[in-house]
């Protein structure tokens, strides 16, 4: 993967008449079919996935908004990186995804309130949510609470501005995705993640909690256990997996005509 991004980087940031389009089309439609073996992409490291993630949303907006290309020729460049990106997160370890796609989040977060950018990685993060039920048997739940968590100590600090953050926004809509899978048990994922974690949590438990209480019930139901007790996560076998990505019927809308 890291000779495929470096080519990637290449045909993108070299003068157009080194690289003839011809190869862009070549090369693009070939990292497609390797990003569709999922035997591929699960030996991939975490931090090559990322790099090349991190590339991918970077040239789907800048071919969107800049138009390197012909008309024609964009049109059709733009398609394949979208559907390369949409390989990416049907066969990757959706683990690992979830982890890259946070710390991307994070990243661009530091540098702009509000970009096109973070409305992409949203977008990917919001598809792989709603997978979650068909990734339930090799999902790791504690990560993902982890990097929400990450999230919130660094930008959740101005409670007047929270409702505007589509990263906070992007959370809430997890949480309610994880208690619908696992209910009380969350806690136990909770313990193992952000419990321990040395910054202090201030809104994960307090939302989970509203979460899983009742319409009508006081206040003291559902609180975390002050100490959960740690659990193994039982992965899921290669079949599994299969079977989940497949039910994804992932189509992501790529559309930058809008600011996020």
């Amino acid at each position: 993967m890291h000779a495929i991004h470096n080519v990637f980087t290449y045909i993108f940031e070299a003068d157009k008449s080194e690289v003839p389009i011809k190869f862009v089309f070549y090369f693009l439609n070939m990292t497609h079919k390797l990003c569709s073996i999922r035997n591929f992409l699960k030996n991939v490291t975490e931090e090559n996935l990322r790099n090349f993630a991190d590339e991918m949303l970077t040239r789907l907006l800048a071919e969107d908004e800049h138009k390197t290309f012909e008309n024609h020729e964009n049109e059709s460049l733009v398609k394949t990186l979208n559907s390369t990106m949409l390989r990416i997160l049907e066969n990757s370890n959706p683990n690992d995804m979830f982890c890259i796609l946070f710390d991307l989040l994070i990243k661009n977060r530091r540098q702009h309130t509000y970009a096109k950018i973070l409305g992409l990685i949203i977008k990917c993060i919001l598809k792989l949510t709603k997978a979650l039920e068909q990734l339930s048997q090799v999902i790791q739940p504690e990560k993902i609470l982890l990097r929400s968590h990450l999230y919130l100590v660094e930008f959740a600090t101005d409670s007047s501005r929270m409702g505007d953050d589509i990263g906070i926004k992007t959370i809430k809509t997890i949480l309610n995705e994880l208690v619908k899978l696992y209910g009380d048990r969350i806690w136990q994922f909770y313990g193992q993640s952000v419990q321990p974690h040395e910054a202090e949590d201030q809104y994960i438990q307090r939302w989970i909690g509203v979460i899983l209480r009742p319409v009508g019930q006081n206040n003291q139901s559902h609180l975390s256990p002050r100490f959960a007790n740690p659990i193994t996560i039982p992965g899921g076998n290669g079949a599994q997996q299969q079977q989940s990505n497949q039910s994804m019927n992932m189509s992501l809308n790529m559309s930058m005509n809008q600011q996020q």
